[in-house]
């Protein structure tokens, strides 16, 4: 360390002057920046100061302001250390010049790429020079103060001066952070330029659209004007005066004509060609070209104005051709000529003008040359267009090669500037709409957004660096401050502890050298007044005593002494101290001066003062407690009571004495007393004071105290007359204040306990708190008495027997135990009463119940549940105490056959009456809870039912961890707060009922007003002022006449008015008339309210709006007869116009045509599109119908898509006319909101009298008359035939047959083998129905299944064929017959049955067969109708273990992606693949491919219909697993199994 610090030592550092250093580098910085500027303003060639001016000015600035910050600084020998660098001047200046460069390299590149201004650019490169400048040279002086200070704090020491790591990271975290910001916002802007670019040339475009559709719209208006001006016929008239005599006054108006659309519609020529094309009149400039002229007439003969511009032409010279009125006779031609420059002239007036960022322009392209068309300011200081040649630029070479097209351009435009430009064409011109905007202008507005943000963040940088620096300096200069302060703070904060009076004494005790202000305030004396005092004089006589301790104190005899001292403060109050007395030696050994220190003890000897007062009291019942106990006799009691009052009260209480009522006097006899003086006790017994006056019969204390129950407390007897009588015996006694306490015995009065003290306002709360409960005490011992005299008088009567005595001395401890078990169920009772009465409603209640009944009862857990009387369960809904955990796992209901119900709880609930369970765990109605309840500790418990309205709504569930817990008294007691319970109870829904009642009035949909006698509103409700329009304020006090319509007569009311006063009620419609003069009918029920003694005292009176229902009621009406949908007749008004329809043809002997329409694949509309659509779809075929028919014809919709036409006096042919034409309107298509859709109709039509002579008959022939139309191919119409009344017949025999054939047991079943292919045995039978019906024989399943599916039999008969064939196979699994399974076909129907899964099961449970011997099968078509559902139902299935196989498959439809998730067992082949094999290759392939799917799917081949050897081989070749076929057997009989399999059928045929 010396070595190190040599170099200081040999060459000190020279005087700092940071001030004068920053001072000298600041003003050279400033000079050369004004130098710099004015060199660049005088020799500047205006353009971007790159390399030339500023740069080499701000180079050379860097490199001689490092210098002169090495000049200035050289000599310094102290800066600081950067962790292991040491900065030297050297180093500081060549970091100086390195940031200058970062800096002028930075703000170079950050101008170039924010402004693009050059004159902007130059100002900004100068303010940032200048604020770099200021910014380093405050940098600067704070780097050079902390070298300062540091020199300042450490000149003695020989330590290194190091820079905090701190200051350097935040210096270049806000460096780095300067040029990260500028760099990432400017990354971004340049990878949004194609997107700003993209939006510009939208906007570019769109606006020159509009442009170049304004000027067509402009051009369309002038010809359409021009037209109808040309074609008046006035200008008409005057042509043919023209040319038919050469009228003047005709030439001279059109004419004025002319010159009026020359002036009006900007044109430059108007010339009139006759007939012959040869021109009679013009005005303006003659043509150019006459030959064009000559050729567009000749266009245009025989053509009219729309036919000539119907297409786009040439709009800048057009032809009218003129015509005689109502003919089409020509009277010549007018020729046109638009004069393009003034054109433009007023039309670019309605242009926006040209901004600094877009300019809109109109070019002209005539071939290879372009003209430009610009509005530029004329002299006169108005616009005027200007013609330019813009030929040879990039906008006219892209339009030229773009041709009429729209375009855009981003380039050289037209002066050489880099643009985005858009152009639109104006039709019918050689016009070109172009907006454009420069390049620089587009990204303008974002790069100066940039800069001024980047500006802004790098400002606030740099501000925020330079505080964070200040802030540095600041805070290393207060640190030297800091270490000056600490000591002088550190002693003046404990010099001035508010707590603690502390002072400088001198050795003599008269003089204060130092004190703080506590000191002062302990004493009470001013500083001035305090500063006068001495010690002795301060503390008075008492000191006296120790002024020989402080005379040793001060001659250094002794260091220091404490002691506690009682002084007078100046105000004269008493106040005690803890005071400390040190002595302070001087260096020679003698006393300097004493330190004193005093803390005011006062408060805290006053609080010890008070709790030993406490104490004593609690003494004092103490001993009375004990006396209580160990008291045998009332007397000994009284004397041990009032001993202990007054001997354990530390002289507080003077005099006890306890008085008994004589019952023959009625006065209070002293019998017990202490503490009276014994000069007064023969003179108070003499004279008879205390019996003399306290008497019941007057108000002495005691009488007082007995008569109201009460604790008299006198605090001063001189404020009282109660005590005048005893003035003269008290002052001799010296007592001032006395309490009064009434003694009870077995609830009777029998005498009162005075306490004397002579202190007056002796008895404050916790005084009273302690001697009330000392009397409460008194009373308790006073009744044990009395139960220890009976236990006495007892046991002297059965003292003879030992054991009835042992049962006396039981009974006598239990009695105990009932009374403190009552004493507790009491303060339980009382506590509850108290709850029910702050309670607000039921949820309350019980909580507050349970946590009394536990708290004061004693109880160890109490819960409360309710009935819900849905599932009879008895919920928990508060409970209080000891595990709770109990009623996490309780369940118990009320249902007598549940096991959950057979409990105490559930015969509480049914049979309304308490439980009582004195052995708790052993009790035989809690067996199903005995091992739930046994981890608990109870042993008797309690159930009690609650009521509400009579009616039991739950129980009280109490449990107690003692034997016998409720006796008779405690269930009389539990039962009386169950009876209040109840009573709250129905306290709370009186106050439900009370608070609904007004809601219900208040917010009753019914009109309510209460009348007073005299039949004036006295009160209304809100819909009193919904209906009727009047508000509360408007109606009170008046008469409800003022509703009254006028639509009754005078006896409507007095019939009314009569029957109230009669019946006292009357109800009935009435008319009234709102507010707003409205009349509207009404229900109205009047009633009258009576008192107790039958006076009339209000009316009520209650109405109903009926117009709401009125209008319902027609509504209703209409809907009995009419399709909400349609509007359509429906299914009632259809039978009524058909048999009115009917009755007139027969009468009229005409025919009638009835048609049945349906929509085809209109559910198709409905799944895809949705209902909404299909409803308007319905709508409009309907609208169609409608206005399809005539008059009094019937359309009517029965329902979703099918419709029914009546059409009387209509033949065959007209209704096969009128089929026609309703199938090419219904084909018409069908545009719903935005769906194109195209529909056809499929007709059925019945004819009266041929196919039916009623509506029930005509329907149902033209219904399937319709079928067959679909079945034909829909789209078409049918008429009815017999065929297919014979058809519909047979379909209704075996309807009804069907119904019947079940229960007549007219079904059998078959079973036909199946053969595993790879076993050569007998693996499985398919169940296959039948039905021989004793009429029609032997119906085939494929005629009457569709049937029964259609009529719902397909559910039952599918239940029997299950129940039949698994019945069967248990049979045969009986009969030793177990390796085969059974197969059992499923209807769409029954597949779709949500209870298929539990039917299938429980039938398998019923019959005992395992579900791996059930297979169910399904066709395609039924699994691909809801594939999802389907996966669903055979999940399900297959879980229980039951086989699904695909039965006909190939004959539907199916999707592989389906086919795969379906958890299939089986696949099997229809018999149309196998019957042609093999003869045809492609049922080969067809079955080839099947099995080899199903193969690839893990799943199994069964082939139908085998009959030959050579189709059994194939399908063994191609790995088909199982067949079933005549080949191997037809279907047997149950009874024919048997025998078929023990033949070796299987054997012989493979």
């Amino acid at each position: 360390m010396p070595q190190l610090m040599q170099p200081l030592q040999d060459v000190p550092d020279r005087p700092f002057r940071p001030v004068q250093i920053t001072f000298c580098y600041f003003a050279f910085g400033l000079l050369w920046m004004l130098s710099s500027y004015f060199v660049e303003h005088h020799f500047s060639s205006g353009k971007d100061p790159h390399f030339l001016g500023l740069l080499v000015f701000r180079l050379s600035f860097a490199l001689l302001s490092s210098f002169l910050l090495y000049a200035l600084i050289y000599r310094l020998k102290t800066l600081p250390d950067i962790g292991k660098w040491r900065i030297t001047p050297r180093n500081l200046s060549f970091v100086h010049f390195l940031f200058w460069i970062f800096w002028i390299v930075f703000i170079r590149l950050f101008t170039y790429f924010a402004l693009d201004d050059l004159v902007l650019r130059g100002v900004f490169i100068y303010i940032s020079g200048l604020i770099l400048i200021g910014c380093t040279t405050f940098t600067l002086f704070l780097f050079l103060s902390s070298v300062q200070n540091w020199l300042d704090r450490n000149r003695q020491t020989f330590t290194r001066f190091t820079l905090q790591s701190g200051v350097y990271r935040t210096v270049l975290i806000i460096l780095f952070l300067t040029l990260l910001i500028p760099f990432i916002s400017f990354t971004i802007l340049e990878l949004l330029s194609p997107q700003v670019e993209n939006n510009a040339f939208s906007e570019l475009k769109m606006s020159a659209q509009i442009r170049a559709l304004q000027l067509e719209g402009w051009l369309g208006e002038r010809e359409h004007s021009t037209f109808l001006t040309l074609t008046s016929s006035s200008f008409i008239e005057n042509v043919r005066k023209l040319e038919k005599n050469g009228d003047l006054v005709a030439r001279t108006a059109i004419l004025g004509q002319f010159e009026s659309l020359k002036t009006a519609q900007q044109y430059r020529t108007l010339i009139l060609f006759d007939t012959q094309r040869r021109p009679v009149v013009s005005i303006g400039p003659p043509m150019i070209n006459p030959a064009e002229a000559q050729r567009q007439i000749k266009n245009a003969v025989q053509k009219s104005y729309e036919e000539l511009y119907s297409k786009d032409t040439n709009r800048t010279d057009f032809i009218v051709p003129l015509y005689m009125k109502n003919t089409h006779n020509p009277l010549g031609w007018v020729f046109v000529i638009l004069d393009q420059k003034e054109y433009l002239s007023s039309y670019l007036d309605h242009w926006s003008e040209t901004t600094s960022d877009k300019q809109i322009l109109l070019v002209e392209q005539k071939g290879k040359d372009t003209m430009l068309f610009r509005k530029d300011p004329g002299e006169s200081g108005n616009s005027v267009i200007k013609v330019f040649p813009a030929t040879n630029n990039g906008l006219s070479r892209a339009i030229l090669a773009g041709g009429k097209k729209p375009g855009t351009l981003k380039g050289n435009t037209l002066y050489d500037e880099t643009a985005l430009a858009a152009w639109y064409p104006v039709k019918g011109t050689d016009w070109f709409a172009v907006v454009k905007i420069d390049q620089r202008n587009l990204m303008a507005p974002v790069r100066n957004l940039a800069f001024w943000f980047n500006l802004a963040f790098i400002s606030i940088l740099m501000i925020f660096g330079v505080i964070l620096l200040f802030i540095w300096h600041v805070l290393q200069r207060s640190q030297i401050l800091a270490a000056d302060l600490r000591e002088k703070q550190l002693l003046n904060n404990f010099y001035t502890l508010p707590f603690i009076g502390m002072g400088v004494l001198s050795v003599t005790l008269d003089k204060w050298i130092h004190f703080n202000d506590t000191l002062c305030d302990i004493f009470g004396y001013s500083r001035e007044e305090f500063s006068k005092k001495g010690w002795l004089e301060l503390c008075g006589q008492p000191c006296m005593e120790e002024h020989p301790i402080l005379k040793a104190l001060g001659r250094g005899d002794s260091t220091e002494f404490t002691e506690e001292k009682t002084f007078c403060r100046k105000n004269g109050e008493t106040a005690i101290a803890e005071v400390h007395f040190r002595c302070v030696v001087a260096s020679g050994g003698t006393s300097d001066y004493l330190v004193v220190t005093v803390e005011d003890i006062t408060e805290r000897k006053v609080a010890q003062s008070q709790i030993y007062r406490l104490s004593q009291l609690y003494a004092t019942l103490s001993h009375c407690n004990q006396a209580i106990v160990h008291s045998r006799t009332e007397k000994d009691l009284f004397e041990r009571i009032c001993y202990g009052i007054v001997n354990y009260s530390a002289g507080r209480f003077k005099v006890a004495w306890i008085g008994l009522i004589d019952e023959q006097s009625g006065k209070v006899d002293m019998t017990v007393s202490h503490g009276i003086p014994d000069e007064l006790i023969d003179s108070i017994q003499t004279m008879r004071i205390v019996t003399g006056f306290d008497s019941m019969k007057n108000n002495s204390p005691a009488a007082v105290a007995l008569r109201e129950n009460r604790a008299l407390w006198i605090q001063d007897v001189h404020r009282t007359s109660l005590m005048t009588p005893w003035n003269e015996l008290l002052e001799k006694m010296s007592v001032r204040s006395l309490a009064v306490f009434p003694l009870y015995q077995a609830g009777k009065p029998i005498g009162v306990l005075k306490v004397y003290s002579s202190e007056p306002d002796a008895y404050d709360d916790q005084s009273k708190n302690l001697l009330n409960e000392m009397a409460n005490d008194l009373n308790f011992a006073l009744d044990n008495f009395e139960r220890e005299a009976v236990r006495k008088r007892t046991a002297k009567e059965l003292e003879e027997s030992e054991r009835n005595y042992r049962q006396l001395y039981t009974e006598r401890m239990q009695a105990e135990d009932e009374i403190r078990r009552l004493n507790q169920l009491y303060a339980a009772l009382s506590q509850c009463n108290q709850s029910i009465i702050r309670c607000k409603n039921q949820q309350e209640l019980f909580i507050q119940i349970c946590h009394d009944i536990v708290e004061y009862g004693q109880m160890d857990f109490t819960w409360v549940g309710l009935l819900n009387r849905k599932t009879l369960d008895i919920v928990p809904v508060a409970s209080a105490g000891d595990h709770q955990e109990y009623l996490k796992d309780l369940y118990i209901n009320a249902l007598p056959d549940h096991p959950a119900g057979q409990g105490p709880a559930g015969e509480v609930i049914r049979e309304n009456r308490p439980v009582w369970m004195q052995d708790f765990i052993n009790e035989p109605a809690m067996k199903n809870w005995r091992t739930h309840i046994r981890q608990f500790s109870w042993r008797s418990s309690a159930i009690l039912p609650l009521h509400r309205n009579g009616h039991v709504i739950g129980a009280v569930f109490l449990y107690a961890n003692v034997l016998n817990a409720f006796t008779d008294s405690s269930q009389r007691l539990l039962q009386e707060l169950m009876e209040d319970i109840d009573f709250a109870l129905e306290h709370f829904e009186k106050e439900e009922q009370l608070q609904l009642s007004a809601q219900i009035f208040a917010q009753s949909s019914e009109g309510i007003m209460l009348l007073d006698a005299g039949c004036n509103i006295v009160m209304i409700n809100r819909a009193f002022t919904h209906i009727t329009g009047y508000t509360e304020n408007e109606v009170l006090g008046r008469n409800p006449k003022m509703l009254s319509s006028g639509q009754h007569d005078r006896n409507f009311y007095t019939t009314m008015w009569e029957a109230i006063e009669r019946e006292g009620r009357w109800q009935g419609e009435i008319w009234n008339r709102r507010k707003n003069g409205a009349i509207y009918p009404e229900w109205l029920l009047i009633q009258t309210m009576r008192d107790a003694k039958n006076n009339l005292t209000h009316y009520i009176g209650t109405f109903t709006d009926l117009t709401e229902r009125k209008e319902t009621e027609e509504r209703v009406k209409w809907l009995a007869h009419f399709d909400p949908l349609t509007g359509l007749p429906n299914r009632t008004l259809l039978h009524i116009r058909s048999n009115l329809a009917i009755s007139l043809a027969q009468r009229r002997h005409e025919p009638l045509a009835l048609m049945f329409l349906d929509l085809d694949n209109f559910k198709n509309v409905n799944d895809s599109l949705g209902h909404g659509i299909g409803d308007e779809l319905l709508k409009q075929f309907a609208d169609r119908l409608s206005t399809s028919v005539r008059e009094q014809d019937t359309i009517s919709r029965l329902g979703g898509d099918e419709f029914v036409l009546i059409l009387p006096g209509t033949d065959t042919d007209g209704a096969a006319y009128l089929a026609e034409r309703l199938l090419g309107i219904a084909a018409r298509q069908y545009n719903i909101e935005r769906h194109e859709i195209n529909l056809t109709v499929s007709i059925g039509i019945a004819m009266y009298p041929t196919d039916g002579t009623d509506f029930d008959t005509l329907w149902r022939s033209a219904d399937a008359a319709m079928y067959r139309a679909k079945q034909t191919g829909r789209n078409d119409y049918c008429f009815f035939t017999t065929e297919m009344q014979a058809r519909s017949a047979r379909t209704l025999q075996i309807d009804n047959a069907l119904r019947r054939a079940l229960e007549r047991h007219q079904f059998s079943l078959v079973y036909q083998p199946q053969l595993s292919l790879d076993t050569n045995r007998i693996v499985g039978f398919e169940a296959l129905i039948r039905w021989k019906h004793p009429q029609f024989g032997n119906i085939p399943p494929d005629e009457f299944i569709p049937i029964a599916e259609s009529n719902g039999q397909i559910i039952p008969i599918g239940e029997w064929v299950l129940k039949t064939a698994v019945r069967q196979l248990r049979t045969w699994r009986d009969n030793g017959l177990y390796d085969f399974t059974i197969s059992v076909n499923l209807s769409a129907v029954q597949f779709r049955h949500h209870r298929l899964p539990e039917l299938v099961m429980n039938i398998l449970d019923e019959a005992g067969v395992p579900p791996e011997c059930l297979q169910l099968e399904l066709t395609e078509g039924v699994a691909m109708e809801n594939p999802i559902a389907a996966i669903t139902v055979i999940e399900e299935l297959r879980k229980k273990g039951i086989n699904i196989s695909i039965d006909d498959f190939g004959t539907g439809y199916s999707s592989l992606t389906y086919l795969k998730r379906f958890d299939l067992y089986s696949l099997k082949i229809d018999r149309s693949f196998v019957q042609d094999i093999p003869a045809d290759t492609e049922d080969m392939a067809i079955v080839s491919a099947v099995i080899s799917l199903a193969g690839s799917l893990d799943m199994r081949t069964v082939a139908e219909g085998v009959e030959s050897r050579e189709q059994l081989e194939f399908l063994r070749s191609r790995g088909c697993t199982e067949i079933q076929g005549y080949y191997l057997s037809r279907p047997l009989a149950a009874d024919d199994v048997a025998a078929f399999l023990g033949n070796g059928y299987m054997e012989t045929k493979t």
